[in-house]
């Protein structure tokens, strides 16, 4: 079983495996039984191999659908079952965003019909986009900082959602619904 490079940690559910890997600077969504046999295995586009090479995030399950991203900001949603690509967002290109030192290192956050992500532009700093599609739903200009290295969080609040996101200086807070920037905390 040769799943490659990687940083990231796999996903279980009842009946499967998931992770990701880097070979030949090829990113890979793989697939297993939970006897370790192959059931299907897919590319999402080139990683990041300019320093530490191999996949840097973990795949996030919803449903049916696993999202996931490369080092290079490619961002793509999978049919669980078959590995069919459904859709494909490419975080530098689309979103307008930067790259970290060593790559996109983030596990996508879902909440609802939201994929959240920190494409690090300056003005497309933090992105929600609808998990069915890929389409954009806001844009939040944060700090307009580059991504720092860690996945977002939600806090749930009785009357708002608020969810974290660090940029490379800073942690903030924004509402989920709006994308509006409601706090900032440097570091």
């Amino acid at each position: 079983m040769d799943i490659g490079n990687g940083y990231g940690s796999p996903v279980f559910t009842d009946n499967r495996m998931y992770i990701i890997g880097e070979i030949d600077s090829i990113d890979y969504l793989f697939a297993y039984d939970l006897m370790g046999e192959l059931l299907w295995k897919n590319d999402y586009g080139k990683e990041w191999t300019k320093s530490f090479s191999g996949s840097r995030s973990t795949p996030t399950i919803v449903d049916n659908l696993i999202y996931v991203c490369s080092g290079l900001g490619n961002i793509t949603c999978f049919d669980s079952k078959k590995g069919e690509k459904i859709w494909s967002v490419d975080m530098l290109k689309d979103l307008h965003g930067s790259f970290t030192m060593h790559g996109h290192s983030e596990s996508l956050l879902i909440d609802d019909d939201k994929v959240f992500l920190t494409a690090g532009g300056i003005d497309t700093n933090v992105v929600s986009l609808n998990r069915f599609n890929g389409d954009i739903i806001w844009v939040s200009k944060g700090l307009g900082e580059r991504p720092g290295y860690n996945a977002p969080n939600i806090i749930r609040l009785k009357d708002q959602n608020i969810m974290l996101a660090f940029s490379a200086f800073a942690l903030k807070g924004i509402d989920t619904k709006t994308g509006e920037l409601l706090w900032t905390h440097a570091g």
